[in-house]
């Protein structure tokens, strides 16, 4: 698969980010790439989830515990953004030679989804 500019995942790569940034991809699938393109967000919702990776980079870097991210098992964090209509929306990320993107979903209950952090788990152990 070739990448286009308006590609997401050359948008997340390319954008001029702080700190390296990486899609992981397991087996040639970008599971957020499908997160971000699969829940119908707007073009508003993914440039506000974009537009704060920088703040999630800026906190986790200076080892301030904030808002923009929380642990959620051993060495696999979350990074929570609320998007259009007060939703939220949340990306596992793992933190090893610069920010590595894993999986995103759109938060629908109070518990994080089991079946979300099950693939977060998959998704790490397969990164390499």
């Amino acid at each position: 698969m070739s990448e286009a500019p308006w590609d997401i995942r050359y948008i997340l790569v390319h954008y001029p980010f702080p700190q390296k940034v990486i899609l992981a991809e397991i087996n040639h699938k970008c599971y957020l790439a499908d997160a971000l393109t699969d829940n119908h967000l707007s073009c508003e919702d993914i440039r506000k989830i974009i537009g704060h990776i920088p703040d999630l980079i800026r906190d986790w870097t200076s080892g301030k515990k904030t808002h923009w991210w929380d642990s959620i098992e051993e060495k696999i964090y979350e990074y929570r953004v609320t998007i259009s209509g007060g939703r939220e929306f949340r990306i596992f990320f793992l933190w090893k030679e610069g920010l590595v993107l894993m999986n995103g979903f759109v938060k629908k209950t109070q518990a994080t989804p089991s079946a979300e952090k099950k693939k977060a788990r998959l998704i790490a152990a397969g990164y390499k």
